[in-house]
């Protein structure tokens, strides 16, 4: 049997023990962690960061394609709010900054007119090859002003190298759409020959569709033709008709058009062809031509006011 002395040693060395674990449990408890670069530097190349790197990448391309469609939202929107406000605008009255807008959205209304600035000079440097580029532009959208616009740059040589062939076809491309001083100037061309073959018969075509319209040239034009009997039988009654309409327009930008239908019926009037022969009548008709600026109508309606 042990002791109470060995029991009481033993018993302290037990405790003794314990004591130590104890301390040294809560040193290990105590110890700092290891930083983020200690730890990297223990890994010795070990570890494989090509998930992470690809996570990375494949987050930046997410945030790529969300921004392009922010982008192409942000432009959508703006291409509707310029058709939006191109609906209600007259083209006409714009700046060309404001024309700009319009037309780098896609406006064929806004690019014609832009292109008329430049021109005409007006607000912006004249530059021939960018009104041709706009013209261009809202051409191949289908605008008949701008098709015939173009055909007139092609034919006088401005801003494009001159090309009677491409003159032609935009001339045609907007007569065919109904726009009648493309059918005017076409019947034009085919009356005197200038850049197709003559052809009278074609020329009466294209002046009966653009007077139909009540387009006052045409009129005039059309009445030439029943007058002389060129591409149509000749037929006075007819041809004192369309130069009554033609005389008649109200038209501002006709004013000579409409001068040359009056000196037209004078000469109708003086001569008694299908009408009832009257000095008076003619030298009304010539006075009228006369106030319109045509110089001819002054001189008959001089020689009549004398006799």
């Amino acid at each position: 049997m042990q002791s109470l002395k060995n029991i009481v040693i033993n018993g302290l060395i037990v405790l003794g023990l314990s004591s130590g674990l104890m301390v040294s449990a809560l040193a290990a408890v105590a110890v700092e962690p290891p930083s983020f670069e200690e730890w990297l530097s223990a890994q010795d190349g070990s570890y494989d960061y090509s998930d992470a790197e690809t996570a990375i990448a494949d987050a930046e391309t997410a945030i790529a394609d969300a921004e392009t469609a922010i982008a192409d939202a942000e432009t959508a929107i703006a291409y509707v709010e310029a058709d939006m406000a191109a609906a209600q605008s007259d083209f006409s009255e714009l700046d060309a900054d404001t024309l700009k807008i319009y037309a780098d959205a896609g406006n064929a209304d806004a690019q014609f007119y832009l292109g008329k600035l430049y021109s005409d000079g007006d607000g912006v440097r004249q530059d021939y090859a960018k009104s041709a580029e706009l013209y261009l532009k809202a051409a191949n959208q289908g605008l008949a002003i701008a098709q015939n616009f173009l055909s007139s740059m092609y034919e006088s040589g401005r801003g494009v190298k001159r090309d009677s062939a491409q003159a032609y076809q935009w001339q045609l491309k907007a007569a065919n759409q109904g726009f009648a001083p493309a059918q005017d100037e076409l019947g034009t061309n085919y009356s005197s020959g200038n850049g197709v073959r003559q052809d009278y018969a074609q020329a009466y075509q294209w002046f009966s569709k653009a007077a139909d319209q009540g387009f006052p040239p045409s009129q005039l034009h059309l009445g030439n033709a029943y007058y002389n009997g060129k591409g149509v039988r000749q037929d006075y009654a007819k041809s004192a008709e369309l130069y009554l309409k033609a005389a008649n327009t109200n038209y501002a930008d006709f004013s000579s058009t409409k001068a040359l239908a009056q000196f037209n019926l004078g000469v109708l009037h003086i001569n008694g062809y299908s009408v009832r022969q009257s000095k008076i009548t003619a030298k009304e008709w010539f006075g009228k031509s006369c106030d319109n600026g045509y110089q001819d109508g002054c001189d008959e309606y001089r020689k009549l006011n004398q006799k």
